[in-house]
């Protein structure tokens, strides 16, 4: 992120407007450089013509002022970053579905928040950083290239804005989506695992089937929340709804808390 945003400060500063910004336009090279390439839809600026957008470019990274239609500056490739940062993060994109879908989302929805996807995982500070670069109003968003650059800076190295607890280094931000070894989440020695004690008097064989009903939707995180909240769950329904927030996807939501009701009732347990 860092060397993409010098790259288009750099563009910015001569009035120049990539407007394309997505995974497919960026290069690495072997040295680990990014290269920014196809700038074949991009704008320059000149302050002699009135500056009209086309409904061009890539939709999930296209900026609200792009599908509308209206003016559009640099800004609009700041909000592009601010997607690109959040598929970085999370594993996922945004904003999905058809094209007409993704507009809409773009136009009117706010996404998940990074942290509420990866809880535990990546600092809340981060959606500070994400929200601002994909502010809908263009005026909302960070004013430059450079802006969004000494953000990223703050937050990596756990600066004033994001306080010790949210502080976090590169491993954090590429690790695997459902976390590993070497990353910031530890998964806890106890478990909860047939035989171990749940401390609310569920279950313990019971609770490992939901464990790892949950890990198909979220991976190993699943034991380390099913460890956190089985202390404010009194029974499997209870647990189900508190996990079932960490799956961003509503199907799935659904689907894991009927799994978990059907475990319960095999169990011959009131769910």
């Amino acid at each position: 992120m860092d060397q993409l945003l010098d790259a288009l400060g750099c563009a910015h500063d001569r009035g120049v407007w990539h407007r394309d910004i997505k995974p497919g336009n960026l290069l690495i090279t072997r040295d680990n450089r990014v290269k920014l390439t196809d700038f074949g839809i991009a704008r320059i600026a000149d302050r002699h013509l009135t500056q009209v957008a086309s409904q061009i470019g890539t939709p999930g990274y296209m900026a609200p002022e792009q599908y509308l239609g209206g003016p559009i500056d640099h800004r609009a490739d700041l909000f592009a970053c601010g997607v690109l940062l959040y598929r970085l993060t999370t594993g996922r994109t945004p904003f999905s579905g058809a094209p007409e879908a993704v507009m809409y989302q773009t136009l009117h929805q706010e996404p998940a928040a990074p942290s509420a996807l990866r809880p535990g995982e990546l600092p809340t500070a981060l959606d500070a950083v994400v929200r601002r670069a994909m502010a809908r109003d263009p005026r909302h968003r960070f004013a430059d290239a450079a802006a969004m650059r000494a953000a990223l800076a703050d937050l990596a190295i756990g600066g004033p804005s994001t306080g010790a607890a949210d502080s976090f280094d590169d491993r954090t931000l590429v690790q695997p989506r459902h976390g590993s070894a070497a990353g910031p989440i530890a998964t806890p020695t106890g478990g909860s695992g047939a035989g171990s004690s749940t401390g609310r008097g569920l279950d313990a064989a019971l609770v490992s089937q939901v464990e790892r009903a949950l890990a198909t939707h979220i991976g190993p995180l699943a034991r380390h929340l099913v460890s956190r909240d089985l202390a404010h769950s009194a029974n499997v329904e209870e647990l189900s709804r508190s996990l079932a927030r960490h799956i961003a996807d509503a199907p799935e939501r659904e689907q894991f808390i009927a799994t978990a009701a059907a475990l319960a009732a095999a169990a011959g347990k009131s769910p």
